[in-house]
C-alpha cells in the first residue's frame, strides 16, 4: 500500500535531480544509505518505507550537491567537518520532505544544539545560507521534473488514446467507420455533440481540427463493420451521439429488478416514446420534472434526458421505442405527451389496470406469476378496490415464486376468500364507487343477487349516483330499479355466520347418516320433516290424514327423502329384549 501520493514520480524526480547516479541495494550494516564521493553514486538500502527511501535519498543527494568538491566548484572554504556535513544534509532533507507533504514526524533536532555550541555566528549563518539556498535548489529541481513527468504522461496518453467511430444514417445504406486517434469515446462524443451545421459535411476534418487523427477502416462499399469493436454511433439522421459502452452498461442497468421506490415515467411525443426509471426522485419530485419537459421546444431525445439530468434525476431509459427492452410489457407512474403536455397518472386508471401495471412491473426482469394468479391479482384488485392490499398480495406471490417456497398457495387461497366472502361475485367495490357510491359500510350487489337476498328477509338497499340509498319495502322497487343495490357489511357478516353454522349443522347429519348406512354396528335413525313452509301442513297430521293424501305403509315411494333431516342415530342393541311399549318409550326418550 502507498504511503506518499506519487511516489514513483519523486523517486524519478530526486533521481534526476541528484548529480550523482543513485541505486537501490543491500547496505551491509544499519546505514539506510550513503554518498561516496570517490565512487561518485549514491546509494540507498532497499526494502524500506517510502517515506523513509524519499528522505533517505534527498539527505544523500543534499551530501552529493554540498560536500564533493568535484561536484560543487564553489567550495573554496576549509572543508568541513563531519557534523556539519550531517547537520547541513538532514536539514535540507527536513525541508524539503515537509514542502512537499512527506511525513518528517521522526525527524529530531536535539542534537543541533550540540554542534552549534561553541560555533562562530560567521560560521553558523554559512550553513544556515547553504540549508536554505541548497533545499530551495532541490524544491525547484524537483517541482519541475514532477511538471515534466506529468506532462509526459499526458502526452502519452492522448497518443494512445483510440475509438472507433461509426458515422451512418437510419437504415446504415451508408457509413463510414472511422479510426479516431488522440481521443477517447467520452471525449468524441463531447466533439460531436457541440458539432454546428457545418461541422456536420465533414465529421472527419472537423476531429481533426479538435486535436485528433482519424483514419476510414471501412464503408458500405467496402466490407462489414461488423467484426470491429465500435465505441461511437452517430447518426446523420437524428444526429443522435450514442457512447457504446455507456449504452451497453444502459441495456445491463435496464435489466435490473424494478424497486418498490423507483418511480416510472412515460414520454411519449412525435418522434416515439421511452419509459424511464427515475431512482432518486419521489412521485411529487417527478411531477416538478414533468412540469420542465413539457416546457421543452426541441423533443429529441439528448434533449430530453439532458433535462432529467438537469433536474437531478437518477434516471435510466429501461424501455425504447423499436430499442431496448421494446418487447417488454409497458407499466409506468406516469405517462407524459410532450406534443398534447397531457399528464396520466397511473392512481387514476381502473383496479383491474393498476393492478396490469403492478405484475408488468414486478416481471420486468423475471417471468414469476401463472395465468391463474395473474387473474386473481385482477380480480382482488377489481373486486376489493385496495390497491396497497393488491400490491402486497402481488409482491408476495412473486416472492414466493421467485424463490421456489411453498407460499404462494396460501396466499391465493386467502385472497380468493375474501374476495368469495362479498355478497355478490358478480360486482366489486370498484365499480360500486365508480357508480358513485362511496360509504365504506355498503356492500354492492347485482339486480338477481339483491332479488334473492330480499326474498330471504335480509334487508336490501337501493343505491343512487349522488352517494345516497333506499331501503327496499318490495321486490318491485328491486325490479324497477336501474342502478346498483347494497347491503350492509354487518347484515351480511350476520347471515355469512348463520349460512356458516347451517352448514356445520348439515355436515353433522351428513356424518350421523353415514354413521347409519356404513357403520360397523347395527342401528337405527329417527327422521323428521324439515321446519319449511312446504312441509308445515304434515307436521302434526294424523295416519288417516296422511292414507288420504296416498302416504301410507303399502305406498313407501311417496316419502321424499328431500323433505326429512335424520336427527338421531342410536344402537340397535340397546333396544334387545324390551317390549313394543318399552321400545317405544326407549326411542322417545333418547332420540327427541
Amino acid at each position: 500500500m502507498s504511503t506518499v501520493e506519487g511516489y514513483e514520480d519523486f523517486i524519478k524526480a530526486v533521481t534526476f535531480v541528484a548529480p550523482v547516479p543513485v541505486s537501490f541495494e543491500d547496505i551491509p550494516g544499519d546505514s539506510k544509505g550513503f554518498f561516496s564521493p570517490t565512487e561518485k553514486r549514491i546509494a540507498v538500502q532497499e526494502g524500506m518505507s517510502e517515506s523513509q527511501t524519499l528522505k533517505t535519498m534527498v539527505h544523500e543527494t543534499a551530501h552529493s550537491m554540498l560536500h564533493d568538491k568535484d561536484v560543487n566548484k564553489d567550495i573554496s572554504a576549509p572543508a568541513k567537518d563531519r557534523n556539519t556535513k550531517e547537520v547541513e544534509a538532514e536539514s535540507i532533507a527536513y525541508t524539503v520532505c515537509q514542502h512537499f507533504g512527506i511525513d518528517t514526524s521522526d525527524y529530531s533536532f536535539g542534537y543541533i544544539a550540540g554542534w552549534s555550541s561553541g560555533r562562530g555566528m560567521k560560521e553558523l549563518k554559512s550553513s544556515l545560507d547553504t540549508i536554505r539556498r541548497t533545499a530551495s535548489e532541490l524544491i525547484t529541481g524537483i517541482e519541475e521534473q514532477l511538471r515534466e513527468i506529468q506532462r509526459d504522461r499526458e502526452m502519452m496518453q492522448e497518443q494512445e488514446k483510440e475509438s472507433l467511430l461509426l458515422i451512418q444514417n437510419s437504415n446504415l445504406s451508408e457509413y463510414s467507420l472511422v479510426n479516431v486517434r488522440g481521443m477517447d469515446a467520452a471525449e468524441v462524443v463531447e466533439a460531436l455533440s457541440a458539432m454546428n451545421d457545418n461541422d456536420r459535411l465533414n465529421i472527419a476534418a472537423y476531429l481533426e481540427s479538435r486535436g485528433a487523427w482519424t483514419t476510414e477502416i471501412a464503408n458500405q462499399d467496402t466490407k462489414e463493420f461488423g467484426e470491429h469493436h465500435l465505441d461511437v454511433r452517430y447518426n446523420t439522421d437524428t444526429n443522435e451521439v450514442i457512447d457504446v459502452k455507456v449504452e451497453m452498461e444502459l441495456n445491463e442497468r435496464a435489466k435490473e429488478p424494478i424497486s418498490a421506490d423507483d418511480v416510472i415515467l412515460k414520454i411519449t411525443h412525435s418522434r416515439g416514446f421511452e419509459v424511464e426509471r427515475i431512482t432518486n426522485k419521489t412521485p411529487e419530485e417527478v411531477q416538478e420534472i414533468m412540469a420542465a419537459l413539457t416546457k421543452l421546444e426541441d423533443k429529441s431525445t439528448q434533449n430530453i434526458r439532458d433535462c432529467l439530468k438537469s433536474c437531478g434525476a437518477d434516471h435510466i431509459p429501461i424501455i425504447v421505442d423499436g430499442g431496448r427492452n421494446s418487447g417488454t410489457p409497458q407499466f409506468n407512474d406516469f405517462e407524459i405527451d410532450l406534443d398534447k403536455k397531457e399528464v396520466t397518472m397511473m392512481s387514476h386508471l381502473s383496479p383491474a389496470k393498476q393492478a396490469e401495471g403492478i405484475i408488468n412491473r414486478l416481471e420486468f426482469a423475471k417471468t414469476a406469476f401463472s395465468d391463474d394468479e395473474c387473474n386473481l391479482i385482477v380480480n382482488y384488485a377489481f373486486k376489493l378496490n385496495d390497491m396497497e392490499k393488491t400490491r402486497e398480495l402481488a409482491e408476495r406471490i412473486y416472492y414466493e415464486e421467485t424463490e421456489g417456497s411453498q407460499g404462494a398457495a396460501p396466499a391465493v387461497i386467502d385472497a380468493q376468500a375474501e374476495i368469495d366472502a362479498l355478497p355478490d361475485p358478480m360486482i366489486g367495490l370498484w365499480e360500486m364507487e365508480e357508480y358513485g357510491y362511496t360509504w365504506g359500510e355498503m356492500l354492492p350487489l347485482t339486480q338477481e343477487k339483491a332479488l334473492e337476498l330480499f326474498d330471504h328477509d335480509l334487508p336490501v338497499y337501493l343505491l343512487h349516483e349522488d352517494g345516497s340509498e333506499t331501503t327496499v319495502n318490495d321486490r318491485k322497487q328491486i325490479i324497477a330499479h336501474k342502478g346498483i343495490f347494497g347491503i350492509e357489511k354487518g347484515d351480511w357478516e350476520n347471515e355469512k355466520n348463520l349460512r356458516a353454522m347451517l352448514g356445520e349443522l348439515e355436515a353433522g347429519r351428513a356424518g350421523k347418516e353415514a354413521q347409519l348406512l356404513y357403520g360397523d354396528s347395527d342401528k337405527y335413525g329417527i327422521y323428521q320433516l324439515k321446519d319449511i313452509p312446504e312441509m308445515r301442513e304434515f307436521q302434526f297430521a294424523g295416519t288417516e290424514s296422511l292414507k288420504r293424501r296416498g302416504i301410507k305403509k303399502d305406498n313407501l315411494d311417496a316419502i321424499k327423502p328431500e323433505n326429512y333431516n335424520l336427527v338421531y342415530v342410536g344402537e340397535l342393541s340397546r333396544l334387545q329384549g324390551r317390549t313394543q311399549s318399552a321400545t317405544l318409550e326407549a326411542v322417545g326418550k333418547w332420540g327427541i
